[in-house]
């Protein structure tokens, strides 16, 4: 019966999508006004309380639905997946990574990265290595984990080959079926309820193969009005555009764009593509500025090959 409670309670909870937060005393008291012999009284009920529980809960999404290209070997190739607490309290979480049957090859050396910052952007120098029990991530209410999944590719595979990857992350609280008491388990001390994740949620990606890949790496240099590199009012700042294509074979269409940032204003008839100065207009050369982003349209490729592209802007 105490369980039935419980269940009864976290579907009132998500029905009327309450985001009280988990240990938020709620209390409640009644009054009675009346009157005799011309004199107005005003009585109270005793003071009913109750302290809300913690529904456990969270979401785990793939950035790249689509899969991630790799080269036949490869190494260091990044799976992002994002991780949300949409429970009503703090939670950790432990995270696990896993081959997945149904297709023609196992990446190798799997391991898991967090991102630090959050951008989405794996960076070694920076993004620790998760290590189960150690560096948990803790998320509070409506908080985001972005992690990486790291994997080498193995050679001799043919292109359109397919590697799956899963990745779970659980509750460090508890798991199970919905609506599953665990008493003392919630933020504060309260219970906690599982919710419908179950407390464990796994999600799926995956490489494919192919004989050619394109990377971008990009690189600036800043130069201010004193000459030296301070970026303040007035400096400008020189982009650099490494766009490598590995493998073998015929990249076609290849098209580069980058947006001006903001609190800066485009340099005119900066465009630069392996030395040579572009057109800021839309015309017969491979550039053209559309007033928020320069574009670079570099057509068919043979791959292996480095291009570089170059523009400026000035700090406002």
């Amino acid at each position: 019966m105490r369980v039935l409670y419980h269940l009864i309670f976290y579907m009132f909870f998500v029905e009327l999508c309450l985001a009280v937060p988990a240990n938020t005393l709620i209390q409640n008291q009644a009054s009675a006004s009346y009157t005799i012999g011309g004199s107005t009284n005003k009585i109270f009920s005793n003071l009913s309380s109750f302290h809300v529980l913690e529904v456990l809960d969270h979401t785990l999404v793939s950035n790249h639905p689509s899969g991630v290209l790799s080269l036949t070997p490869d190494s260091s190739k990044v799976l992002s997946f994002t991780l949300t607490n949409i429970g009503n309290g703090q939670d950790s979480y432990v995270l696990s990574p896993s081959q997945m049957g149904g297709d023609e090859f196992d990446p190798t050396n799997i391991r898991i990265y967090l991102d630090l910052d959050n951008n989405n952007i794996f960076n070694l120098a920076v993004d620790p290595l998760y290590i189960p029990g150690v560096n948990d991530p803790v998320l509070s209410i409506g908080g985001v984990q972005n992690i990486f999944i790291v994997s080498d590719i193995p050679s001799s595979l043919n292109s359109g080959d397919e590697g799956k990857v899963s990745l779970n992350a659980s509750s460090n609280t508890g798991t199970g079926a919905v609506g599953t008491l665990i008493s003392g388990g919630g933020d504060g001390g309260v219970d906690a309820l599982i919710g419908s994740a179950q407390g464990s949620v796994d999600e799926e990606s995956f490489y494919y193969i192919s004989q050619t890949t394109v990377s971008v790496n990009k690189s600036q240099k800043i130069l201010d009005p004193t000459g030296h590199n301070a970026p303040s009012k007035g400096a400008v700042i020189t982009y650099t555009l490494d766009i490598e294509l590995q493998g073998n074979g015929l990249i076609k269409n290849a098209r580069l764009s980058d947006p001006i940032p903001s609190g800066t204003t485009y340099v005119p008839g900066s465009m630069e593509l392996e030395g040579t100065i572009l057109t800021d207009l839309l015309d017969l050369d491979a550039g053209n500025f559309d007033g928020t982003q320069v574009i670079f349209n570099l057509g068919n490729q043979n791959a292996p090959k480095t291009i570089q592209a170059k523009f400026k802007v000035e700090v406002n």
